[in-house]
Parts: structure tokens; sequence; C-alpha cells
């Protein structure tokens, strides 16, 4: 009986080696890079779908959007892109091959995306179609190639070609150090709001006091100057958002050293809607909330306010 055991020990022993030795003797599938160029060598990236094409270039040292549109781009969004995408893996194996199989996986030439790579030369490097079936995983193929190919992520649905998730949402980056003063005109009230070295002075037609260091009026104001941010932008003719800012609501002028001035119009289009237009630049117009226009818009008596001032209205 103990020799019958040592036997099967053995054998068991013996065939884990053998495991272990053919595993060892199987080749690795090593992960290949989806777009197999140098990243400091990318000159343009082309996102295409059936209804638009965002085509982004690395030019005077940034990336940017070159069209539909020139604008900046959002950098969190094209970071996530590059380390989700341009620097992406995938496997050699072949999960279909032949063009009968385009349409099931949604890899047909009019796919949902597809991305394209050029050069510093622009030259194109690298075109991919991707698609999705409902999988947690994207398919891709190389335009040209019949064989198709899985990612171990989601990117058809994740980077959707939408331009507004695309440019850079910031609007207004003024810093409070850079203004030396605010001119104010809105349908009820003029003013003017007076920079030195952050002690901010109020002047109307009426009156002018120094506003103390801790109202949240003037906070408010140098903080939207510095950050003011939007995801809705229409662009074109913008007709019928140009007629209510030809009467603004409220037009402010905003001062800089170097002789700079930036111009901002508000209007509302629809009731409790507002439109932004910067420096009468007609063909981008931008939607904002209603509380960027109050921070300017309100009463002066707000600008004498401190803590535990009891000034109605506040």
């Amino acid at each position: 009986m103990k020799r019958l055991k040592y036997i099967l020990l053995i054998a068991v022993v013996v065939l884990v080696g053998l495991w272990l030795a053919l595993r060892k003797q199987r080749p690795v599938e090593k992960p290949l890079p989806i777009f197999p160029i140098d990243s400091l060598k990318i000159g343009k990236i082309e996102l295409v779908h059936p209804d638009q094409t965002i085509a982004i270039a690395y030019l005077e040292g940034k990336w940017q959007i070159i069209e539909p549109i020139v604008w900046d781009i959002d950098p969190d969004m094209f970071t996530a892109f590059f380390r989700d995408v341009i620097t992406a893996t995938y496997s050699p194996v072949v999960m279909a091959e032949g063009k009968n199989y385009f349409e099931s996986y949604n890899l047909s030439d009019s796919t949902r995306m597809q991305i394209k790579v050029y050069d510093k030369r622009q030259k194109l490097h690298t075109h991919v179609l991707v698609g999705n079936i409902g999988n947690p995983f994207d398919y891709f193929r190389y335009q040209g190639d019949e064989r198709i190919y899985q990612i171990q992520r989601k990117i058809a649905n994740v980077y959707d070609l939408d331009l507004g998730y695309w440019r850079d949402p910031r609007l207004l980056k003024i810093e409070e150090k850079d203004i030396t003063r605010i001119d104010v005109l809105t349908y009820n009230q003029k003013y003017t709001l007076i920079n030195n070295q952050g002690i901010w002075t109020f002047r109307d037609a009426q009156e002018e006091f120094e506003i103390h260091y801790t109202n949240r009026q003037i906070a408010r104001i140098v903080n939207i100057l510095a950050s003011l941010e939007t995801r809705s932008f229409f662009d074109g003719e913008n007709g019928e958002y140009l007629q209510g800012l030809n009467t603004p609501l409220c037009e402010v002028n905003v001062y800089q050293t170097m002789d700079k001035v930036t111009n901002l119009k508000f209007a509302e289009f629809s009731p409790k809607r507002y439109v932004l237009m910067i420096d009468n630049q007609r063909n981008t117009i931008f939607e904002v909330m209603g509380d960027v226009l109050d921070r300017f818009s309100r009463w002066k008596e707000i600008f004498k306010s401190r803590p535990g001032s009891e000034i109605p209205g506040i």
C-alpha cells in the first residue's frame, strides 16, 4: 500500500514538472503598441466620426484644436486621451479576420470612431478604426487590414467627438495682480472698480469708497475673471444671439497692465439663460450661468458689506 502511494506521488511530481516545463516553452504574447510611433514624433491627430472630424496639432510648443475651429484643447481631456489611447497596447491575438466580420464588430469604414496619427511632416503614420459591440472592451483594426484585435479598455464610447468636451473650457484667466481697473455698465447703473496692489476702490457718479478686504462681492468678481469656464459654445453666424448683445444687459471692460483691455458683453437669449461675447468676437459666443452676470450687476451697497454687516439683499 505504501509502495503504491509512493508511485502515485512520484507520478504527480513528474506530471507537475512536465506541465511547468511545457509552460516555460510556450511563447509569451507580448503586448504591442496600437500606435507604433515615438510620441515625441507625433505632429497631428485626427478623430474621425461620420458626422465630424476633430484635428489636434502640436503647434508652437503646445497641443491645440485646429479643426473644425482653432481653439486650445482641454489639457485634462487630452492627457487622458494620450494615456488611454495613443500609448495603449493590445494583444496580437486575432479575434476575427475578413471583411465579413467588419459589421459584426462595428468596424466598417463608416465606424463610430477612427483615429489617424501623423508624424511631424504631416505624413499619415497609423490609421485605426475602433468599434464596440456592447462588451467591456473595444475592438479595432488597421485601415487596409482585415484582422480584428481586442483592446483591453473602452475608447469609442468614452472619448466622444462632441467638440465641447475637447475644447479648453477656460474663457478668462486674468489674474488680480494684472488688473488696474474694471468699468461696469448695466441697465441701471455705471461704476468703476480700481485696483491698487490688491486694495480695491468703488467709484460712481455719486461717491467713492474703499472696499473692505473681506468683501465677498469683490472677491467673487476677481475669482470669476481668473477662472471663468463653460462647456457651452455657439459657433458660426450667431445672429439669434447677436441681436441681444447689441444692447447688452451688462458690459464690462477689464483694464490690465501692458495696456490690455478685455471686453465682456452679457445678454439674455431665453428666460434665465445668458450668453457672453468676449472682445466682440462674433463667431464664438458662450453660454454662462446667471451667477456670472450677477457678480457684476448687483447694487453698489453690496460693495460696502463686510462680515457682520446687515445690508438688505446680501
